[in-house]
């Protein structure tokens, strides 16, 4: 669906919802995913009343498939699991009715199997502890009971769910301006602190290719890289470069330190706005 209200109502209807061959997705669309996948709420008028609400409850498992990441917004990929698929070399396609007969002579043992997995993870579910949690914390818990039943291991499973994560973190760096410059920019700095309207100025001034635009590629106000920067901070945590907001003699100020790199991401999000004259 290419609307707000058309996805909404569309993920509202089933309990996994897979969309299939996309190239991106904008971000009205992913703010609905975001909500689908923790749980949600979203409304519209009823048709042809003046004051009537129709409410759409929104909790479901989402599927998203393309040739490229489909999307990098770091809320979105927080709430996801990544598959890298390799192509399918030409000896090894099969057809559908080959594949459909495969999957039917399989599918006891696979049902058998999930089944098993499922009766086992009711079982252990309340005694699994675990010593830190992803921004998904209640799939890890499950995840990691899951794990125990089948023999994997929780461990195993916390490590590879990291893995993702810490994937996720990378694709979102390397996607966004920003997150690239303040990266090459701290590589030579253990540590930095300044106004907004500095670190804007500074940024500019790293931009390496004199033939790009920086007021094109940059935002254009201290108050529209604060909130930017919002959204960057776990990925950057990821990576090496803490960042703490406080106040000095001259007023609010950031500071980024390089630390080690973090490898378990949480939901930190920064909650102190900045002041839309901050710096200037």
């Amino acid at each position: 669906p290419k609307d707000r209200q058309e996805l909404a109502q569309h993920l509202s209807h089933y309990y996994l919802s897979f969309y299939d061959n996309l190239h991106s997705i904008s971000q009205d669309m992913s703010d609905v995913l975001c909500q689908a996948i923790t749980g949600g709420g979203f409304s519209k008028r009823r048709l042809w009343t003046d004051s009537e609400d129709v409410i759409f409850s929104l909790k479901s498992n989402v599927g998203l498939n393309g040739i490229s990441l489909i999307s990098d917004k770091p809320d979105l990929l927080d709430r996801s699991i990544l598959f890298e698929l390799e192509r399918i070399e030409e000896e090894n396609r099969k057809d559908e009715s080959e594949l459909a007969l495969a999957f039917e002579a399989a599918r006891p043992r696979i049902l058998g199997a999930i089944f098993d997995a499922v009766a086992g993870a009711l079982v252990l579910y309340p005694s699994i502890e675990l010593t830190s949690k992803f921004r998904m914390a209640d799939f890890t818990k499950w995840g990691a009971a899951i794990a125990e039943t089948i023999g994997i291991g929780q461990d195993n499973f916390i490590a590879a769910y990291r893995r993702n994560v810490n994937s996720q973190n990378d694709e979102v760096i390397e996607g966004d301006m920003i997150a690239t410059l303040i990266v090459g920019f701290m590589e030579s700095h253990g540590e930095w602190q300044g106004n907004m309207t500095e670190l804007l100025k500074i940024l500019t001034e790293t931009l390496l290719d004199p033939s790009l635009d920086a007021h094109y590629v940059l935002p254009k106000s201290p108050k529209d890289l604060s909130r930017m920067l919002n959204v960057l901070k776990v990925p950057l945590q990821s990576v090496g470069i803490h960042m703490e907001r406080t106040r000095n003699h001259s007023g609010r100020i950031i500071v980024l330190r390089k630390v080690s790199a973090n490898t378990v991401t949480s939901d930190t999000s920064v909650t102190d706005e900045e002041n839309p004259e901050e710096g200037s």
